[in-house]
């Protein structure tokens, strides 16, 4: 084992309660084992993130729930720490409903303001304007990590909050398509397997039958399928859409059908 240089010390020093192993690992090229028993043998306490965001913020309420189903779908997070520490949660979409809604929720979750924009976005296939909501904060942004990298732990809590990530991941990459003869399929989208079996996995959680994964034959997207007219109608009743044209598509068919199946 090679010898410890005053250099590696001072960086062990100098973010130990600042910087995990694993990131301190990056700066000065030593296994993760090696900087925890260095740490040890310097007296000096390991960074704990959770202990860096407040307490009160980290239990997981619908306004987590519905953030963390956005960052999922339409949302971006970085969170960097390396050179220094940043990062932050945001999304750019089209309706103006869906970026208050999500602005919203981390202003009630953080009890901050989140910064809302519009621009105009030129493109290949046509222009429009486009809102972005985006909060920055380091601990904000790892905090979601974290949750984002152990979604099976919705599956234990609350159905008030299993419909808030629903509704998040809906708004996000969700739709209903109508045929000419009145006949509805729901339908979330997504190029990532997993994150489809885990919807999957939740939606049956609470209730939901006859769901149907079918992968795209062009190109790498799976869709999560629902065609039951029961289904549709309690998603419409307990889920919904924050986007205007998806609810009212959805109002439309769920109230033409609803008399039929109360």
């Amino acid at each position: 084992m090679k010898r410890w240089t005053d250099f590696e010390i001072n960086i062990i020093k100098k973010n130990h309660d600042k910087l995990l192993s694993r990131e301190i690992s990056k700066l000065i090229n030593r296994t993760q084992c090696a900087i925890k028993q260095k740490r040890k043998k310097l007296g000096l306490k390991p960074f704990k993130f959770i202990k860096s965001f407040p307490k009160s913020k980290q239990k997981i309420t619908a306004n987590v729930a519905y953030i963390t189903g956005v960052i999922l779908g339409d949302g971006t997070l970085l969170c960097k720490s390396i050179p220094k520490h940043n990062g932050y949660i945001k999304m750019t979409v089209k309706d103006k409903e869906f970026a208050l809604e999500f602005k919203n929720n981390i202003e009630r979750w953080l009890n901050k303001k989140a910064s809302l924009y519009k621009y105009y976005r030129r493109g290949t296939f046509g222009s429009r304007y486009m809102w972005t909501v985006q909060y920055c904060s380091y601990l904000v942004a790892r905090y979601i990590k974290e949750i984002v990298n152990n979604l099976e732990q919705f599956l234990t809590l609350s159905n008030e909050i299993k419909y808030a990530l629903l509704k998040g991941l809906y708004d996000s990459e969700g739709c209903i398509h109508i045929n000419k003869k009145n006949q509805g399929v729901l339908i979330f989208s997504n190029s990532n397997f997993n994150l489809i079996k885990f919807v999957k996995q939740l939606m049956e959680s609470v209730g939901f039958k006859k769901l149907k994964i079918y992968k795209h034959n062009k190109r790498e997207m799976y869709n999560l399928t629902i065609y039951s007219i029961k289904n549709i109608i309690s998603f419409y009743d307990k889920i919904g859409f924050t986007i205007f044209r998806k609810q009212n598509r959805l109002n439309s068919f769920a109230n033409s059908k609803r008399r039929y199946y109360a």
